[in-house]
């Protein structure tokens, strides 16, 4: 055989090899299970991308018994995190294992369904959350809160959108097969003379052409780099772009007065790949820091304050005419990056050429942001020595917990004490004048008996005029022990009426003393409470504060009062640059302190979180009034 043939053949068989094997390793995904997979069995069709955020890949590792998932930036490619997921221990059980920070986060999975399955973290913080198929055919993520297994409640919702680009599996090996190039016929071809002369064509070298410093950091960073140097200015700052080198761009943030205060280095990697890391930001430094290039040369920066969960903090940035929009955007995310609350925080700013006007009305609004900021720094420095309190208190134990109910306990009972003293005093006081008018009144009574005697025996006595019957000397003692016995009793009887009457008085007296001791001890107990609503609606501080588990929501924080009986805390939560009477409103019934710790209620702002950081944000207690 010729040895060309030979060669061509041998080509042609190493060509193949590849194809060969592919097709021999293409996965048969016929015989999983559904019932201990769920809704995996179709989503691995196909790639998603997480509404507008990052895309998500399933692939089998091995055909029901390994699923691989990846998170990959839909902005550079990257894979930022990888699970794997194998069966549990029991049948409808999962096991998802997390590459995040080499920590292998585990967690357990429950197949509710052919279309639903559920899944909680190991340990204390559970993060559950739910991958289901909705009855219009709709992908959802969604955090779900759990009672048992049993989801209770939804708290936010993602659709996971189908990539159009995307191709099933069940046909990933044939496209394989069908992209491979074509295999050309071999033909014979005339071989050579060994006498003939061999003559290599001669190729001159391309000369490459070179770029300037300029086209280099453009083809890095895009069109920004046209306002190289040049300062712009936007609502309350300035903005300019410096190009450090060709591979090195920073974004310098600007005070209206010109002293810097925020910058993002973003550097191009040296092999080539068009990929950016940025090397520097003041905002969450060192915690998942990342940049990209967009396709329409829109600059994207972000970073994260906690590597497992925690505020985003993200800018694009864009040349559009002469000026520059920047879109900053802020969020509370989990470690796998996906947001933990139902919408961000999303500022929009137009940076234009340096006017007068401009410059002025960006003093001005960064004079006013300054003082908001002031007056939350003062309210963050109040919550802190709050916070250290009920720290120590918590770190001393119940037992100081029960000494100060005993102590407080204590306080009211003395109150109570000296109130009851005080009403004994009065009742004393009032029987003892009642006492004395009962004895003058018996006193007057004795002299008026006393009186009455004399004046009854010194009466003459009536002489019958019949002698025939009644002998003058035994008629006249009988005549006077009878008109002194009658008058003796039409005193006693008149005595008696006297003192039912006195005594009638006395009662109707001390009746009226009682209810007015009564009336004045409800007096000072009404006003005691209204001084001690007011104290607490004068002095009382609140803040705002996310808790662990809280899922992003922010939590009113603040001590207890000292109002004694049950109250009703009315506030008002608003973030920097909100008029006062415009933000949140949010009533606690029954009181008693709030906290993350279970000291006090955890009470949640409605309608959080709101359009800044929980440490911005200012809670005012705008009345305290009694429990209705």
């Amino acid at each position: 055989m010729p040895l060309l043939r030979i060669l061509v053949v041998l080509a042609c068989l190493i060509i193949g090899l590849p194809i060969a094997h592919a097709q021999d390793r293409a996965p048969d995904t016929t015989a999983v299970d559904a019932a201990a997979w769920g809704p995996y069995v179709r989503l691995v069709e196909r790639s998603w991308q997480l509404g507008d955020g990052y895309r998500v890949d399933w692939e089998w590792l091995s055909p029901g018994e390994e699923l691989r998932e990846q998170w990959v930036n839909p902005h550079d490619g990257k894979v930022v995190q990888t699970n794997l997921i194998r069966p549990g221990d029991a049948p409808g059980r999962l096991l998802l294992t997390s590459s995040l920070l080499g920590m292998n986060l585990t967690w357990q999975g429950r197949v509710a369904s052919a279309d639903e399955v559920v899944w909680a973290r190991e340990g204390m913080v559970k993060l559950p959350y739910r991958l289901r198929f909705a009855g219009d055919g709709q992908v959802l993520y969604e955090g779900v809160k759990l009672k048992g297994e049993q989801v209770t409640d939804v708290k936010y919702t993602h659709v996971m959108k189908p990539m159009e680009s995307s191709t099933p599996a069940s046909t990933a090996a044939s496209s394989a097969v069908a992209a491979a190039p074509a295999v050309p016929p071999v033909t014979e071809s005339p071989i050579a003379s060994p006498s003939a002369p061999v003559i290599a064509a001669k190729t001159e070298p391309a000369i490459a052409k070179t770029q300037s410093p300029a086209d280099q950091a453009a083809q890095n960073f895009g069109s920004l780099t046209r306002f190289n140097g040049i300062r712009l200015v936007g609502d309350d700052d300035m903005l300019e772009v410096q190009v450090l080198a060709p591979d090195t761009l920073a974004i310098q943030f600007f005070g209206p007065d010109g002293k810097p205060w925020n910058r993002y280095l973003v550097k191009a990697r040296a092999d080539g790949s068009g990929k950016l890391d940025l090397l520097e930001t003041a905002i969450a430094k060192n915690s998942r820091l990342d940049a990209s290039l967009g396709s329409d040369d829109t600059l994207y920066v972000e970073s994260q304050d906690g590597w497992f969960s925690g505020w985003r903090y993200a800018y694009a940035f864009m040349a559009s005419g002469n000026s520059i929009r920047a879109v900053k955007t802020v969020e509370f995310m989990n470690g796998l990056r996906i947001a933990l609350n139902d919408g961000a925080s999303t500022t929009r700013t137009t940076y234009r050429p340096l006017t007068q006007e401009r410059v002025v009305q960006a003093m001005e609004t960064s004079r006013q942001n300054a003082e908001n900021e002031r007056i939350a720094a003062e309210n963050r420095r109040r919550a802190q020595a709050e916070r250290e309190a009920t720290w120590n208190a918590a770190l001393q134990g119940f037992s100081q917990g029960m000494a100060q109910a005993q102590a407080d306990q204590y306080y009211a009972q003395q109150q109570q004490d000296a109130f009851l003293a005080e009403t004994a005093a009065q009742a004393q006081a009032t029987a003892a004048r009642a006492q004395r008018q009962r004895d003058e009144d018996a006193r007057r009574a004795q002299e008026l008996i006393a009186a009455s005697r004399p004046q009854t025996a010194a009466a003459p006595t009536p002489v019958s005029t019949s002698g025939a019957t009644t002998s003058p000397s035994g008629a006249a003692p009988a005549t006077a022990a009878t008109a002194s016995t009658t008058a003796d009793k039409a005193t006693a009887d008149a005595e008696r009426r006297r003192q039912a009457e006195l005594a009638e008085q006395q009662r109707k007296r001390d009746a009226d003393a009682k209810k007015l001791a009564d009336e004045q001890a409800r007096q000072r107990q009404q006003q005691e409470w209204q001084q001690s609503l007011q104290q607490a609606r004068n002095s009382l501080q609140l803040r705002a504060s996310t808790c662990l588990g809280g899922s992003g929501r922010y939590y009113v924080i603040g001590p207890k009062t000292s109002v004694k009986g049950c109250a009703t805390v009315h506030y008002e939560a608003r973030c920097p640059g909100t008029p006062q009477g415009a933000g949140v409103l949010g009533t606690q019934y029954n009181y008693i302190g709030g906290s993350c710790m279970g000291v006090g209620d955890a009470i949640a702002i409605p309608g959080s979180p709101l359009a800044c950081p929980a440490e911005q944000v200012t809670v005012r207690v705008t009345d305290v009034t009694g429990c209705q």
